[in-house]
């Protein structure tokens, strides 16, 4: 009666105790750096990708007259007014479509 019984051995264990939650991914992680490069670069050979052709002063081209903006400026706000208009349109033709189906469930 005032005997303790033994630990059956089954206490509570932290599972992860013994293993550090790094060494299952040592594996995973892969090291591409040098494949990578070798991969761009013969993606740009695939495709003729030349960037030494390429001009670094292309900045004049990056420049505009005050001309040339007022006329983009114009450019813009006809096709602003356009699509506006196109999306009033679009609108009233749900707007008469919806009212056209009301009409026919009554």
């Amino acid at each position: 009666m005032g005997q303790r019984r033994a630990p059956c051995g089954r206490g509570r264990q932290d599972d992860y105790e013994d293993e550090s939650e790094y060494d299952s991914l040592d594996d995973f992680v892969v090291d591409d750096e040098d494949e990578s490069r070798y991969r761009v670069g013969a993606i740009r050979e695939m495709f003729g990708v030349r960037y030494r052709d390429v001009d670094d002063d292309d900045d004049y081209n990056m420049e505009s007259s005050a001309m040339q903006q007022m006329s983009e400026e114009r450019r813009s706000a006809k096709i602003g007014k356009l699509e506006d208009k196109r999306e009033e349109e679009r609108l009233a033709a749900e707007e008469r479509e919806r009212e056209r189906r009301m009409r026919m469930r009554r």
